[in-house]
């Protein structure tokens, strides 16, 4: 299924477009775009891959096409029709084809359907799992905790793989009849879709997660006029149109809490990539 599938797909591209001389897209250039789409650097690389290869793909229950590749392959390509369409809709037609002809029938999906799934319903379905997790954690304090409040959904799509990373808070309620220790924990939950094949079939998740019990008390709101406004805004990322004084103290609990993490080299390169969003507000927004 390797050459087959991979032939299939990149003679759907070409029959898709103008047969003039002048529209012409090559199948070599086909095949490059089509193993993008598959999260393959070159058509090479596509038909030598031993650990995940294509012919697999009917093991996987998903597909997520590697459109930043496939607009990178673009790019480089020499003599690609002008009339050919964004990487976003290439991918879309691709995924259309092989659905239609049965050659997938599972779910193909965006980053953006993607995240849908996971914040909506993955980590939902599994906090069971995700408690487990922070079973430690929760021991450090007297608190019952109940359903988590998630701020922070990302991406991590490299070459050691895709990743998705969301952040937020379980706020608990102290237990009855045991002095007061925290109620608190920030955490980042990480879920890795199981490769299966290709570099782009998966199937099932991986979930892990870790936190810790904020103990830092923040200011009721953003008083920035008790410090000069640049520190405020260094420390905090300001006051963000449209967040209430609760998210606003909920942010900055997760802020100090993966400061507290990189403090004590703890801290992850998702750790620091997270930091700066939460703390990337555009100056329109303090």
């Amino acid at each position: 299924m390797n050459t087959r599938l991979s032939k299939y797909c990149a003679d759907f591209l070409r029959e898709s477009f103008d047969v003039s001389t002048d529209n012409q897209l090559k199948a070599s250039h086909a095949h490059e775009l089509v193993a993008a789409f598959f999260g393959y650097k070159s058509h090479a690389a596509l038909l030598v891959d031993k650990k995940y290869p294509l012919d697999r793909l009917n093991e996987a229950s998903l597909i997520i096409p590697d459109v930043a590749l496939l607009e990178k392959r673009k790019k480089k390509l020499k003599g690609l029709p002008e009339i050919l369409p964004t990487a976003e809709e290439l991918s879309s037609r691709l995924s259309s084809f092989m659905l239609a002809e049965k050659y997938f029938n599972s779910d193909i999906w965006t980053y953006q359907e993607l995240g849908s799934y996971i914040t909506q319903e993955l980590i939902f379905e599994n906090d069971d799992v995700i408690q487990n997790e922070l079973s430690g954690v929760m021991a450090e304090t007297n608190a019952i905790f109940d359903e988590p409040y998630y701020t922070i959904f990302k991406v991590s799509d490299n070459e050691k793989g895709l990743m998705a990373i969301v952040g937020g808070s379980y706020l608990g309620t102290n237990i009855e009849g045991k002095p007061f220790c925290e109620d608190q924990i920030d955490m980042e939950v990480f879920i890795t879709p199981h490769l299966i094949a290709s570099r782009r079939g998966f199937n099932g998740f991986k979930i892990s997660a870790k936190g810790c019990v904020n103990d830092i008390k923040v200011e009721s709101g953003p008083q920035y006029g008790k410090r000069p406004k640049d520190q405020f805004i260094e420390e905090t990322g300001g006051f963000r149109i449209g967040e209430t004084q609760d998210e606003f103290q909920k942010r900055q609990r997760y802020i100090q809490c993966i400061r507290k993490r990189i403090a004590a080299d703890n801290g992850s390169v998702q750790d620091v990539e997270l930091l700066s969003r939460l703390l990337g507000a555009d100056e329109d927004d303090y």
